[in-house]
């Protein structure tokens, strides 16, 4: 019998470092983009993007924030306020593929945009690659309603992918639990 572990956010190092060691980015250009990386021997550093977005992580603007099941790194948030003017936040998601990983971003997506609502941000934005369709199905059964496609937004693997322009506005949101 196994024993059922809490879903928390966190701080994002761990996880940060997971991505990097479990290969959640599945190339060498896509870690490159997020701001991961491998250093000579395989030892893991952290790239100009993720040590920047680790020291930014105290701005007003700006948070990078670790998923956790019990003490086992599943993810990261990456947050980005977009301003008073706008009263906007996007968000980004970077995920394991572990089991088990589908619940726990349920679980920490739910909180996540809970807490964005609650201090003052009117709209929440997100844009997944068209092709993860677990990421775009998720943000849809939150509530999330479709705006757009931008077309050949997105460079990798040779290829150019669309994107997906989501958003929920705080009238439309109800506060979730589960």
């Amino acid at each position: 019998m196994s024993v059922k572990q809490d879903i928390f956010l966190g701080p994002p190092e761990l996880a940060a470092r997971a991505a990097v060691d479990e290969g959640w980015l599945e190339d060498e250009h896509m870690n490159r983009l997020m701001g991961f990386g491998k250093g000579e021997g395989g030892c893991v550093k952290a790239t100009e993007g993720l040590s920047d977005a680790l020291k930014m992580n105290d701005g007003e603007n700006f948070r990078l924030i670790g998923v956790y099941r019990g003490s086992e790194p599943m993810g990261l948030f990456w947050v980005y306020y977009l301003g008073d003017e706008t009263r906007t936040a996007k968000i980004h998601v970077t995920a394991s593929n572990k089991p088990g990983m589908k619940q726990a971003f349920h679980k920490a997506g739910l909180n996540v945009i809970n807490q964005l609502f609650e201090n003052g941000v009117y709209r929440v934005e997100a844009e997944p690659l068209r092709i993860n369709k677990r990421m775009v199905g998720l943000l849809r059964h939150y509530g999330f309603k479709q705006e757009g496609i931008k077309r050949s937004a997105f460079w990798m693997n040779n290829n150019d992918y669309d994107t997906v322009l989501l958003r929920m506005l705080r009238r439309e949101w109800k506060r979730k639990e589960h």
